[in-house]
């Protein structure tokens, strides 16, 4: 049961960070969320990996597994989160959500032929009811949608800076968001091969190692490394010092949770096999309806085929932890 229990824990932590990060790209890039989280994140992995003494055990990892690693951080922070967060700019949380089973499916398609996993009939159905689970909240029709967005789901924009009255200062406009679904399920496929095929790495280079912690390291590492040489080259680094003051917490706030993400996912695929681990990612879509309710309210759109999905969701979680 620790393994499910691993993927619940990175899907809800994974949902947190795809919430906020969309409170971040309404005044940003994609680009500038993808430089700060992942830079942001290697020394907070430095400190995890030193605290837990894996830092110190890292040549106990062979040359293979470290190249796996490296290979697994390339794909999931450079292709994955990329893909990720410029879906999440151009569908919003919500309506990406369902693009993110794309990674289940390369997931569980490449363990059983690349890593000779096997699926019985109860597990085939529970995998395939945590799939479609989030295509009922799918939106249907339409290349484009605008709304006008608040900052805050239920409070005001802040007041004019000191030295004006509310009178002499503009209203500030809210900003429109303008739904691009076409390039949003383009940057989704390059997301669910980026995700999907991470797994594969990480199974690989860490199965039943008990160094967890350390790959999360490597892995930042790598993908960091490979984000400065393009972003350096492509003259988008200036991205990161444009970080507003109203973004900066929604930025800490996703790193932390994207970098929890990714420990509970490590460990669980240090553990368990990836077809056991990787559907309950799928849970996420719901929990970002639920962490969207209360940050993203007016930025998103729910309806009631939710609950459905939600019913959906649970049945194949219960059903697939059995199987555990």
């Amino acid at each position: 049961m620790l393994g499910p229990l691993l993927g619940l824990l990175s899907a809800a932590s994974f949902a947190l960070n795809v919430t906020v990060i969309r409170r971040a790209v309404l005044r940003a890039s994609a680009s500038q969320a993808t430089i700060v989280t992942v830079f942001a994140g290697v020394p907070i992995a430095l400190i995890m990996a030193a605290a837990t003494g894996q830092l110190f055990r890292i040549s106990s990892l062979s040359g293979t597994s470290i190249l796996l690693l490296i290979g697994g951080g390339i794909s999931q922070f450079v292709i994955g989160r990329y893909g990720n967060y410029r879906s999440i700019q151009c569908l919003g949380a919500t309506a990406s959500a369902p693009l993110r089973s794309l990674a289940a499916v390369f997931s569980v398609a490449l363990a059983i032929i690349f890593l000779d996993e096997q699926v019985n009939f109860l597990m085939g159905v529970a995998i395939t009811l945590l799939i479609i689970s989030p295509l009922f909240t799918l939106q249907i029709g339409g290349g484009s949608r605008k709304s006008s967005i608040a900052t805050s789901a239920d409070t005001p924009l802040p007041p004019p800076p000191s030295g004006g009255s509310s009178s002499e200062t503009p209203p500030k406009k809210h900003p429109v968001f303008v739904r691009k679904q076409a390039e949003g399920y383009l940057w989704g496929l390059v997301m669910g091969v980026g995700y999907g095929t991470t797994v594969l790495f990480i199974r690989a280079a860490l199965k039943d190692s008990g160094m967890a912690i350390a790959g999360v390291l490597i892995a930042y590492v790598a993908g960091a490394v490979v984000l400065f040489i393009i972003f350096a080259a492509t003259k988008q680094l200036a991205d990161a010092k444009g970080v507003t003051r109203e973004a900066a917490p929604w930025y800490m706030l996703a790193t932390v949770s994207i970098l929890l993400a990714h420990t509970f996912r490590f460990i669980g695929f240090s553990i368990a096999p990836v077809t056991l681990i990787a559907p309950f990612q799928e849970i996420s879509a719901l929990f970002v309806m639920f962490f969207s309710y209360f940050i993203n309210r007016r930025a998103e759109v729910f309806g009631s085929r939710v609950f459905l999905a939600i019913i959906v969701a649970i049945s194949g979680a219960a059903l697939l932890a059995s199987q555990a």
